[in-house]
């Protein structure tokens, strides 16, 4: 181990910006722990994180391919990949300047090529290999095919167009809006485990009792009691969504949503799986946190909580609302990844380095007159030193 500061990093290894004090902050994180990092827009977020993994790799004895980054999107895991890679090869080249301060990095010395590496992908794909590896022992096989949002589409109408029950014509919605719903409700159901139908079905009755609540004859008024019909609807909804579930299972298929759950039952239900990850991975880095799903949350702290995680996020950014995505997961991190009470804080990273003074005061106005908080936000943003007016 070592006392070595991300700014001696930055020297030794000739980059052309050394970390300001706010990154540094996250660089020089304990090891183990779980972190939230808040990071605004343009604040260099991709570059700290590898950065981290660097410092890791070359002051704690992490190796390479202990470390795991996940990421949404294809393109951005490429970019983290080659960030990682970039910065690992530095310290190899400079092996000699690690000795002389007497810092070891022998652990790297057995991989001159640079073969081992971190581990990057997206959090589908990195569900999708926990999946494909061990669906076997919960009933699927490993080559089911992924389908498309339109193959699902088609097995859900087919599902719809199918059923006799009366219900379904004493509701104003059309075929397209009932296979609609059937989708989302099945989703719904895997992600957050439901299992007890009934109460789903008792939930529905009594709010769509209120309907029939004495009230003035309004345009307001009609409108809370056709959201009301709206929730009724799920009691005929819900035998429609499981026999979807049902009929992708017959059919051997699986969604993109459904790899996430399936890999989370995997890791609940097998302690070995969720053991052979954890002694894998020594560091864990989640970017785009604001983004993640309960289901993509769940599945990660059950692998990696309270231990060796650092989830970068910025509630302002998140995009994925219509695919499960929550804001407020960030604000729920630490209960999520079960951190103790006393060690629960959080790192900014509010130095924009992507916009000038003009552009950074007019998203800070922005972000001052929201009509919803988030309740764990970035801090008002700061530009660079340097920083053009426009």
């Amino acid at each position: 181990m070592s006392d070595i500061t991300p700014a001696d990093l930055g020297r030794l290894l000739d980059l052309a910006f050394s970390p300001v004090d706010e990154q540094a902050d996250v660089i020089d994180l304990s090891r183990d722990g779980a972190h939230l990092v808040l990071a605004g827009a343009g604040s260099g977020k991709t570059e700290t994180m590898s950065l981290r993994a660097l410092w890791l790799i070359a002051t704690q004895g992490v190796r390479p391919e202990e470390v795991l980054g996940l990421t949404f999107t294809r393109k951005a895991a490429r970019e983290l990949a080659e960030r990682f890679r970039q910065r690992i090869a530095l310290v190899r080249r400079h092996r000699s300047r690690f000795e002389e301060m007497g810092i070891s990095v022998d652990h790297l010395a057995d991989d001159d090529h640079g073969f081992a590496t971190p581990t990057v992908s997206t959090y589908n794909a990195f569900a999708s290999e926990i999946f494909a590896e061990h669906a076997a022992r919960i009933g699927w096989d490993s080559d089911s095919p992924v389908i498309t949002e339109a193959t699902a589409f088609a097995i859900a109408r087919d599902v719809v167009t199918q059923s006799t029950d009366p219900r379904l014509g004493e509701y104003d919605f059309s075929l397209l809006t009932i296979v609609d719903a059937v989708i989302r409700l099945a989703a719904e159901l895997s992600e957050y485990n439901v299992t007890d139908d009934d109460a789903v079905v008792d939930y529905a009755r009594r709010v769509a009792a209120l309907r029939d609540l004495p009230g003035k004859e309004t345009q307001a008024m009609n409108t809370f009691r056709g959201k009301f019909a709206v929730v009724g609807a799920l009691e005929a909804l819900m035998p429609l969504a499981r026999d979807f579930i049902l009929e992708k299972k017959r059919r051997g298929v699986v969604e993109f949503s459904d790899q996430v759950t399936f890999a989370r039952r995997i890791v609940q239900q097998f302690p070995d799986v969720k053991q052979f990850y954890r002694d894998r991975f020594r560091v864990v880095i989640l970017d785009e946190y604001q983004d993640t799903s309960f289901s993509q949350t769940s599945l990660f702290s059950e692998l990696f909580g309270p231990q060796r995680v650092t989830a970068v996020g910025d509630p302002n950014q998140s995009i994925y609302g219509w695919r499960g995505a929550s804001p407020a997961n960030v604000a729920s991190f630490h209960d999520d990844f079960h951190v103790a009470e006393g060690e629960r804080t959080h790192r900014p990273l509010v130095t924009s380095w992507r916009n000038g003074t003009a552009i950074l005061a007019a998203a800070n106005v922005i972000l001052d007159n929201r009509t919803e908080q988030n309740p764990l936000d970035v801090d008002r943003l700061n530009s660079f030193p340097g920083a053009s007016r426009c």
